[in-house]
């Protein structure tokens, strides 16, 4: 067995400057009170998101030295075909510069106007792209899957019979479904629950599009609680076989730092997208990714599979969800395999809805600690949601050292949380609108 640690191998060591409280006071406020807005080297830790903050392995940073051959018959786009096919088991792949822009490439090829799309809570921009074209996004996730008071081991799984009614009201221009869907606490899909989805939407002949991009740790959970017997491969060529296209966005389970492919075997919907990727990224060897990043992404393609890192992963989280339960922490249960969930409203207790309990406690956690969360409350699901502060841990960044600095930040913040008075929003954030509120 491999031994780990993070950061990747501790090849590389940085001190990690903790702003003063003033300067965290200064730069919270500028920030508009928004998380999302603050100037990174006003951070300490950060664990706002799950994708482009993990670390690239010493292979991976030796595939960057490869060549930087992004044209026609690059080596760095057959290396990673040749992934595409051992792992999705798919003839056609085309590259993009980020899981935005490969988003963007399927609405614009799969989308009509009036028409709905059923998916389990992959926000926040599939639903954002939808809407671009006129499409009207139903996120069919089952409810259980987003209540932070029930535990529950595949949050992400579809409601069945919500997902029947919407494919019989119709017109809908493609059913989609993602792996540890962050609108569903970032929480997995079971194999038997994504089977019966594929058989209902395969049955009306609807298009699926697959969210692949965190289908490594999908299914090593899938394995855990479903298959024992099976590999990881071939839970996700089991998986990828029902897709009509596969988007895999490259900052997830891949760990680099930019790219994306969209993945079919369908020949009339490959030359759709080869055709429009040349409009909006490169040519579509390379969809403006160079080639040193294309071949950063084929090598984290085959890393994604190693059990040992994926059972280190997961028992490195459930470490930190035990400390921080022990001390009286209100953690979502079971934890995700991309961080830690904390409920707001349990946290902060006096607030109401209205002062923002998720954008407060975050706003409290970085002044107490320098640490950035990241806050999901009603701005980020809609009313009548959770109101969570996630701890996104990337992956092969922090070691144990940097979870037990969050864990005592947590327990000063639930110290604190009767100091918190709340914060009221001061502009009308219509667009994406949990990264462009403002507060006071």
């Amino acid at each position: 067995m491999n031994a780990y640690a993070e950061p990747f191998r501790n090849k590389i060591v940085e001190h990690l400057p903790r702003p003063a409280l003033e300067e965290r006071k200064q730069a919270l406020r500028e920030a508009g009170y928004n998380l999302y807005n603050l100037s990174g080297e006003k951070v300490f830790l950060d664990f706002l998101t799950p994708t482009g903050t993990s670390a690239m392995s010493e292979r991976q940073w030796a595939g960057m030295m490869v060549g930087d051959e992004a044209y026609a018959g690059s080596r760095n786009f057959f290396h990673i075909q040749e992934r595409v096919r051992e792992i999705f088991g798919k003839e056609y792949v085309v590259p993009t510069h980020s899981g935005r822009g490969a988003w963007n490439l399927v609405t614009h090829v799969l989308g009509k106007k009036g028409a709905r799309v059923p998916h389990n809570g992959n926000l926040p921009f599939l639903p954002l792209h939808a809407r671009r074209h006129g499409m009207e996004p139903v996120n069919v996730g089952v409810p259980e899957g987003r209540d932070p008071g029930k535990a529950t081991a595949f949050r992400g799984d579809l409601d069945l019979g919500r997902l029947g009614e919407v494919l019989k009201e119709g017109p809908v221009a493609f059913a989609h479904i993602a792996t540890l869907p962050t609108g569903q606490l970032a929480g997995p899909i079971s194999l038997s629950n994504y089977r019966q989805a594929v058989e209902q939407v395969k049955g009306r002949g609807i298009l699926l599009v697959l969210d692949a991009s965190r289908i490594a740790l999908n299914a090593f959970l899938i394995q855990e609680e479903e298959r024992p017997e099976d590999s990881l491969k071939d839970i996700i060529r089991e998986m990828a076989d029902s897709a009509d296209l596969i988007l895999f966005n490259a900052r997830e389970d891949a760990f680099t730092h930019t790219g994306a492919l969209l993945i079919t075997n369908d020949e009339e919907l490959y030359v759709a997208l080869r055709s429009l990727v040349v409009v909006f990224e490169g040519l579509h060897t390379y969809g403006g990714l160079a080639g040193r990043d294309m071949e950063a992404l084929a090598q984290g393609l085959s890393e994604m599979l190693d059990p040992d890192y994926l059972r280190y992963r997961l028992r490195f989280l459930r470490d930190f969800h035990r400390k921080l339960e022990a001390q009286g922490a209100p953690v979502v249960s079971p934890p995700s395999p991309l961080g830690v969930l904390l409920d707001a409203r349990a946290v902060l207790p006096h607030l109401s809805d209205a002062l923002f309990p998720a954008e407060s406690a975050a706003s409290a956690l970085y002044l107490i600690s320098g640490i950035r969360g990241a806050p999901m409350g009603r701005l980020f699901f809609g009313d009548k949601g959770p109101e969570i502060l996630a701890l996104w841990v990337p992956r092969r960044r922090y070691d144990r050292s940097h979870l037990e600095y969050a864990a005592e930040a947590v327990e000063a913040l639930q110290e604190k949380a009767p100091l918190v008075s709340g914060l009221r929003l001061i502009n009308d954030p219509t667009f994406v609108p949990h990264l462009t509120a403002r507060f006071e």
